[in-house]
């Protein structure tokens, strides 16, 4: 055989092999997780809590009587400017985020204990993040966000197993950053998760922290 023959032959091979590698890079990237971080104040860069002025969800269906912020609640908005809600001020604070799931639909991982008489703790792939920068004077006491999930997306659940409260304690000298686990087991092919309430449970009318990140997290397939 020729060594021109030889050559073309090799030649082919490569090209083949570099057309093969071109063809997998979008089966590869598609097979990669990306970690995503779902703010729920994406509205806002920012909310100050007080114990008289609290934030409800005014698109929550299910808070008798709401249908504006209470007056005198403050938040920054996106360009950096503090706002101050007055009489009938129905801006939204929050929006609602997506729940996922891995490729075959699980939302849970089981953790089974080791020892004996040790209960199993179910586990999601999803995290609730909260950040609170340090508050006022009074600020030591718990910080209550409720969520509540939407099956479909648009309808909350009213189911009061499905009502999920994570409580943070803020304080007078420092910023809290604290996670926990998402309960997806609650939640099994939900759609959406709503922020519906924010509580600041202290009695001290200086006790004012800002919450400048609620988050879920994970990775999505």
């Amino acid at each position: 055989m020729s060594n021109s023959i030889i050559e073309s032959n090799v030649m082919n091979i490569k090209k083949t092999l570099v057309v093969s590698l071109l063809a997998a890079l979008p089966l590869l990237k598609a097979s990669a997780q990306q970690h995503h971080e779902l703010n729920f104040l994406a509205p806002i860069t920012s909310i100050t809590l007080t114990n008289l002025k609290q934030f409800t969800n005014t698109a929550s269906p299910n808070l008798a009587g709401v249908t504006t912020n209470v007056v005198g609640l403050t938040w920054t908005n996106l360009i950096g400017t503090q706002v101050v809600a007055a009489a009938g001020d129905t801006t939204s604070l929050v929006n609602d985020v997506p729940l996922w799931s891995d490729r075959n639909g699980n939302q849970v991982f089981q953790y089974t204990a080791d020892a004996t008489n040790i209960v199993g703790v179910a586990r999601s792939g999803m995290t609730i993040n909260v950040h609170i920068l340090s508050g006022g004077s009074g600020a030591n006491s718990a910080v209550n966000f409720t969520f509540v999930p939407l099956p479909d997306g648009v309808h909350e659940s009213t189911l009061s197993g499905d009502k999920f409260i994570f409580g943070v304690t803020a304080n007078t000298t420092s910023e809290v950053d604290v996670s926990t686990n998402c309960p997806m087991w609650n939640w099994a092919g939900y759609k959406m998760l709503r922020l519906k309430t924010i509580v600041n449970t202290d009695t001290d009318a200086s006790s004012q922290v800002v919450v400048d990140s609620v988050t879920l997290n994970g990775f999505v397939p």
